[in-house]
């Protein structure tokens, strides 16, 4: 669990491989234990992420060997 400490929203793709992504967003979490963590939230609207937003973690298997931590609101 955390809190978003900071985010922001790409439009521009500046990796070919993010292309079908755009817009996505990158947020820094500040975790509950005082550690910072950058990652995405996911399952809210772009428009609706805050500073302060309470989240929790869920991991994303996107291969079967990449599993990667994301974040929804709590």
């Amino acid at each position: 669990k955390g809190r978003v400490w900071s985010w922001v929203l790409f439009h521009r793709p500046y990796f070919r491989s993010f292309d079908p992504d755009v817009p996505f967003n990158t947020a820094y979490i500040e975790l509950d234990e005082g550690p910072k963590i950058m990652s995405n939230i996911v399952d809210c609207p772009d428009g609706e992420i805050t500073c302060d937003m309470p989240v929790r973690v869920v991991f994303d298997d996107v291969t079967d060997e990449i599993t990667l931590p994301r974040f929804t609101p709590a």
